[in-house]
């Protein structure tokens, strides 16, 4: 049964209901999001196993994974979540950190590092902008780069990739 974005985004906030004490509503449905991605996955044919926050230094030397998926194959797919990488700036800089990685690391290449967007991407690619806008144009064209090279998913173009590694 392949996901779809929108059910994706709905079983979150289902899962997130009931989880804000004390937490950020942000903290919340990230830790939500990791939940239900890890019950997705589980139910992908070529998925083994599925492991959260993992610190793995050679992927990312700052923060743990949320996801790795561990394949029937003997492969492990990498995958850190986001709501989306193109909203706030804090959110453009960790697109511009994919960027690097992808560019001077070449980490997609060298292990599976899929970035999973709970939101999808091809909204923010239908935008249209002023002809004088700057960072917009630069935003598009990088999640363009980040998905031709496999490394920008959402949660239905990840099942669909999974399914060739």
């Amino acid at each position: 049964m392949k996901p779809k974005i929108k059910q994706f985004e709905n079983l979150i906030l289902k899962e997130q209901t009931g989880h804000n004490g004390r937490q950020s509503k942000a903290s919340s449905f990230g830790f939500a999001a990791e939940r239900v991605a890890e019950k997705i996955f589980l139910k992908h044919p070529n998925v083994e196993s599925v492991s959260t926050q993992i610190r793995d230094p050679r992927v990312d030397k700052f923060s743990r994974i949320d996801i790795v998926l561990n394949l029937k194959s003997g492969k492990k797919v990498y995958v850190p979540m986001a709501k989306d990488l193109w909203e706030g700036t804090h959110q453009q800089d960790r697109l511009q950190l994919q960027l690097y990685k992808l560019v001077y690391e070449k980490i997609n290449l060298k292990y599976n590092y899929c970035y999973l967007c709970i939101e999808n991407y091809e909204n923010r690619l239908l935008v249209e902008h002023k002809k004088s806008a700057y960072r917009a144009p630069l935003i598009q064209k990088t999640i363009k780069l980040l998905v031709k090279n496999k490394m920008l998913f959402n949660i239905e173009t990840l099942w669909e990739h999974l399914k060739t590694l």
